[in-house]
């Protein structure tokens, strides 16, 4: 490798900045993000990092492997931001719901969630998954402000209810989510 590639390296682990390595050239949605722990012209030993910001144990990666590197990009600033705020994400409490038997038990936990303003996530029967904040609902719709992977609003769906196969609260998923919505809406808020 040469000396700009090395520069990266070298910056990346002076600076304790996250690093993604990609190695897989026949599926380049594949790479290794973390922090450099050590390297020389063969070998990088990488401080693996999970897509929620875990430490995800040490990766010993051949240099000669490498075919691309990257530093500062979108996914890898909101990882830091996971990594910062571990605590948050994994943070468990106690969602409470008032389980009622009813015949609109359904449509009264979605309106519970829209009264708490809860951000969750839903899976529908079309496998797809929308996260977001439930702006209206009726007995047949619900239409949901999206918010998304990045923690961005991204405009409103409105979906049939019955097509609803699963919901998630407060998963880790949810908590990244609204991390993210939370510091974007404050640095939006900040520079109004």
């Amino acid at each position: 490798m040469n000396e700009i590639f090395f520069s990266i390296i070298k910056k990346a682990k002076k600076t304790n900045k996250l690093i993604a390595i990609k190695t897989e050239i026949d599926d380049t949605d594949i790479f290794t993000a973390g922090y450099i722990l050590e390297y020389n012209d063969e070998i990088i030993y990488l401080n693996s990092i999970d897509d929620n910001g875990l430490d995800d144990g040490v990766e010993i990666i051949n240099v000669n492997t490498i075919y691309e590197i990257a530093v500062d990009d979108n996914y890898l600033n909101k990882l830091q931001l996971f990594v910062k705020n571990r605590e948050k994400i994994l943070e468990t409490k106690d969602y409470k719901i008032k389980i009622k038997k009813s015949d609109t038990y359904f449509l009264d936990y979605l309106q519970e969630i829209k009264d708490k303003k809860q951000l969750v996530s839903f899976l529908f029967v079309y496998d797809f998954t929308i996260s977001g904040f439930i702006e209206e609902l009726d007995n047949e719709y619900i239409n949901i402000k999206v918010v998304s992977e990045y923690g961005k609003e991204d405009g409103i769906s409105c979906l049939q209810i019955k097509d609803i196969d699963r919901i998630s609260v407060n998963s880790i998923y949810d908590k990244k989510i609204k991390l993210l919505y939370q510091i974007t809406k404050n640095s939006l808020n900040f520079k109004n």
